[in-house]
């Protein structure tokens, strides 16, 4: 489906930083050879930052009527729960015939779950309940059929541009090979997308009727730096 908009509430950027190293490429090899597992724990840790920044927005700022949880079972904000064992994830792997993206994954390894991701967007689902839309939700597949003959006029172009003016544009048959990983919020859901260009950390895309249709993000790392802008953005941090 095809999107152009000139002004979202979205406006991100897409930064992925990684560990400053040295220019020569000694150093480089250095630096790698005495620390072979910096740089995977800088990322790990920098998406639990992120994770509990979230947590503290969403359950200190959202009101009731829009919350998904009970605010009393929440400790210190966090509203992650225990990590995913890694049998779980294997085992969904292996159910799904598919590898599951690399952030998405470390999300998992900190929390197997999480119990709001925005004002809008409801509670991501544990590894085990994930599963593919055509399953879950039949009904979203034949809804969005007609989309299919606007795939030819989508580029490749517009799906490497995660900008305010392409993040709405994606493909049907992308879209019904995609694997949900929430229930519903204020009738929205989040997808993988494993038809990604990057086949080790899949998009994620945000399912609402009302944007309307899909909203991609390049990965699962880059859908929570956005909820946090967001966020911030709606209730004016």
């Amino acid at each position: 489906m095809i999107v152009n908009k000139e002004v979202s509430s979205w406006e991100w950027d897409s930064i992925f930083r990684e560990v400053a190293w040295s220019t020569s490429t000694s150093n480089r090899s250095a630096r790698k050879k005495s620390y072979p597992f910096h740089e995977k724990n800088k990322k790990v840790k920098d998406l639990k930052l992120l994770l509990e920044e979230l947590s503290v927005l969403i359950n200190q700022n959202v009101k009731e009527n829009f919350l998904l949880y009970d605010r009393n079972e929440i400790q210190n904000n966090w509203l992650g729960v225990a990590p995913a064992a890694a049998a779980a994830i294997k085992n969904k792997e292996k159910e799904l015939g598919i590898e599951l993206p690399a952030s998405y994954i470390e999300f998992l390894k900190i929390t197997n779950g999480f119990k709001q991701v925005s004002n809008f967007t409801g509670k991501l689902f544990s590894v085990e309940k994930i599963d593919w839309t055509k399953k879950l939700h039949p009904d979203l597949i034949e809804d969005y059929e007609d989309q299919e003959d606007y795939d030819s006029k989508i580029t490749e172009e517009m799906l490497n541009d995660y900008s305010d003016k392409n993040n709405g544009n994606w493909k049907y048959s992308d879209f019904k090979e995609t694997i949900i990983i929430s229930d519903w919020g204020d009738s929205t859901l989040l997808m993988l997308n494993p038809n990604s260009k990057n086949r080790k950390d899949y998009e994620v895309w945000e399912f609402g009727n009302w944007f309307p249709g899909v909203v991609r993000f390049k990965n699962f790392h880059h859908f929570i730096e956005s909820k946090i802008e967001s966020t911030k953005k709606l209730f004016k941090k």
